[in-house]
């Protein structure tokens, strides 16, 4: 299940849009590297929360 967070907390939690995807990143590698995520799936999951992150209005 996801949540959406508002633009308050995210700014909180990442200095940036680019800090962000960074995290992203980062946390997808570790769970696909795990088994826990297919590598195609951490791609999309990456594209998705980019946008969606976008469309909050971190920049």
């Amino acid at each position: 299940q996801t949540f959406d967070i508002d633009l308050e907390t995210l700014q909180g939690m990442y200095p940036s849009l680019n800090a962000y995807v960074e995290a992203l990143e980062t946390a997808a590698g570790e769970s696909v590297a795990n088994g826990w995520l297919l590598p195609e799936d951490a791609e999309i999951m990456i594209e998705e929360e980019t946008r969606r992150a976008e469309r909050a209005g971190l920049e």
